[in-house]
């Protein structure tokens, strides 16, 4: 995917908003921080490929999520894993070259 063609928003109470640039028009939104906490999005990173965004949330979590072409807007977003076992709130994300490892 071009990922030049797309803006991730990591907004409080643990919410990722992924949008189509320019256009602004939502492709996803959803709460990704669960239980009572909700804590905000604090960073997010592309894949180079474009095919994963990564979302460090303050509730200690990595959140990756896929992205596909088709659909309405012609990407797909799915949460694909939750990354767990961090003992604070990841303040960066990154990838490595070939997408294997955040």
């Amino acid at each position: 995917l071009p990922i030049c063609s797309l803006l991730a928003l990591g907004c409080d109470q643990g919410a990722v908003e992924v949008c189509g640039f320019p256009s602004l028009q939502p492709i996803f939104r959803e709460r990704l921080s669960r239980g009572g906490a909700r804590e905000r999005i604090g960073c997010l990173r592309f894949s180079h490929s474009g095919s994963y965004l990564a979302a460090g949330c303050w509730d200690q979590q990595v959140y990756l999520l896929q992205l596909a072409e088709g659909g309405e807007a012609g990407v797909q977003v799915r949460l694909h894993r939750v990354l767990s076992g961090n003992t604070s709130s990841p303040i960066e994300v990154m990838f490595s070259a070939d997408a294997q490892y955040v």
